[in-house]
């Protein structure tokens, strides 16, 4: 189909660029005669076969998008009605034999395209390679391979970028068709989940260096380097498939820095089951569907391995956007995370379990026993990854968001990315929980004050207190946009809290709880939502 798509494209510039030069000619011979029939239809043929070539080379370069479909059938249906006015055109000609040349040409022309159909009707997608093997022994990490061995790094980076080329580690495949995304990607948590996460880095560097020489018999012969490959299946891809976490690691390499790429996702083609930890299978023997893959960036041969695919995407689309990452199953291979005691030689604990949550609330539709449920079902794709507006590689100018936008501002923080750090929080903003003050008591009487969220609404009829009261305030906090427990994730670094300021009549600050010093620590009175570690002395 690929070699029919480079030949078609050919032979159709050079067909039209013989037209032109015959039309020209033609017009020259014969307008003098001032036949209507024959100009008519004529200026109809010069007509149709603009739009052939122009609608051909859209196809060809930017329109083959669900968008621009409108170009692809106005192709086809020129393609038909351009023999068919041929055809009438030799009938009102006054050549002898126009009429039965004209039947001849359509005769023809309707065996060729019913070949092509036929052609296109029987083609075949390529076959995967057969490699099955027993899979590659990354213990005690549960991610596999489909060759059964040690990756190279191409098969999780990517083509490399031409010489030169500013392209993104990991994206520079992809950044050609796809830059809206890729201007996302670079933005978000994924990219940045290996050792260019300085918090990954510390927790890793330092399982890495530890002595493990007194082993439990569970985690009898995984040293440092080993139990980091537990991390490596969802921050490290690079450095877990490549071999290298069994090996001193390079940290500043590119691939340490390079984080979760696109075929990371992308190439993973099968979930082995429900338990998370990168539970994982990477299709990194997947052969590219289209000819010349193997040609180096920047060359002909690669630019026409570009054209082919942007002219007919639909076996790069299936190939790289399965019905499995459609499903929330495909977050939770790595957003629901327990610790074993190979890792920690203490005992098998639950670290974040988002997958759970959200199939155990409202949001997924699946529990029976909860009292609140949402118009519509959502999954982690709806939340995580919303349309937003894009110009290339969109259908109705909208692609998935892929900043995966959730609440962590450290990592933008810390590298100077306020834009990010301002789109996080205006998506933590927008209707996630709601706080309603209950009720308002003086301690020493146990007079109540206010009483319900209408009271704390109203208008003109405040609640009066005296300097001296010892006022209580009973406060719910209500989960109502989040779409698994809050907060989520790794409950020991992220860090929630209530602030509560008073004011007096005036504006004046009166008392405050949950404000953040100079120093950038926390009011330890603070009602803080967070998990924290202890060890056995507490």
């Amino acid at each position: 189909m690929q070699v029919m798509i480079v030949t078609h494209t050919g032979l159709g510039l050079l067909l039209v660029t013989l037209v032109i030069a015959f039309a020209a000619v033609h017009l020259l011979r014969v307008w003098k005669r001032r036949h209507p029939a024959s100009i008519v239809t004529g200026l109809m043929l010069i007509l149709l076969g603009i739009v052939l070539m122009l609608t051909g080379l859209l196809i060809l370069t930017d329109a083959a998008s669900r968008d621009n479909r409108w170009a692809w059938w106005t192709h086809v249906a020129v393609s038909v009605a351009g023999p068919l006015v041929y055809a009438v055109h030799r009938k009102v000609s006054h050549s002898p034999g126009s009429r039965r040349s004209g039947v001849r040409f359509v005769t023809a022309s309707a065996v060729v395209m019913g070949l092509l159909l036929v052609f296109h009707v029987a083609e075949r997608k390529p076959a995967a390679p057969d490699r099955a093997g027993e899979a590659a022994d990354f213990s005690p990490s549960p991610a596999t391979l489909s060759s059964g061995t040690v990756a190279a790094s191409e098969a999780i980076l990517g083509r490399a970028p031409v010489a030169g080329q500013a392209a993104r580690i990991g994206s520079a495949a992809c950044e050609g068709c796809h830059q809206d995304v890729v201007a996302q990607w670079a933005t978000s948590a994924h990219r940045f989940s290996s050792f260019n996460n300085p918090f990954y880095e510390a927790s890793v560097v330092e399982l890495r260096a530890r002595d493990f020489s007194d082993h439990t018999a569970s985690s009898e012969g995984f040293d440092g380097n080993a139990r980091s490959q537990w991390c490596g299946a969802c921050h490290d891809p690079v450095l877990l498939f490549t071999g290298q976490m069994q090996q001193p690691i390079e940290t500043l390499s590119q691939d340490a820095q390079a984080g979760l790429t696109c075929l990371a996702c992308h190439a993973i083609n099968s979930i082995h089951d429900q338990t998370g930890n990168g539970n994982y299978n990477l299709n990194d023997v997947q052969q590219d569907p289209y000819l010349f893959s193997d040609r180096p960036s920047g060359s002909v041969r690669r630019w026409l391995h570009d054209a082919v695919m942007k002219a007919r995407p639909e076996p790069h689309r299936q190939q790289m956007l399965t019905p499995l990452s459609r499903q929330p199953e495909f977050c939770a291979t790595c957003h629901k995370v327990s610790i074993p005691e190979a890792v920690n030689d203490y005992r098998w604990l639950r670290g974040q379990n988002e997958y759970d949550n959200w199939h155990d609330s409202g949001v997924a539709g699946n529990a029976a026993r909860t009292f609140y449920l949402p118009e519509t079902a959502r999954s982690c794709q709806d939340c995580h990854m919303p349309l937003v507006p894009a110009e290339l590689a969109a259908n109705d100018g909208l692609v998935r968001s892929h900043r995966f936008l959730a609440a962590n501002t450290a990592l933008p923080f810390l590298r100077g990315d306020g834009e990010t750090v301002e789109r996080i929080e205006k998506f933590l903003q927008e209707d996630k929980l709601r706080v309603d003050i209950i009720s308002l008591r003086r301690e020493e009487t146990g007079q109540q004050l206010l009483l319900g969220l209408a009271d704390a609404r109203r208008e003109g009829d405040g609640v009066k207190v005296y300097a001296g009261d010892h006022i209580t305030l009973d406060i719910v906090v209500r989960n109502v946009g989040v779409g698994h427990t809050f907060p989520g994730g790794t409950n020991d670094s992220n860090e929630g809290w209530l602030e509560v300021t008073l004011l007096d009549e005036a504006g004046h600050e009166w008392a405050s709880s949950g404000r953040l010093a100079e120093n950038g620590h926390l009011d330890p009175l603070a009602h803080v939502y967070k998990a924290v570690l202890v060890d056995a002395d507490g």
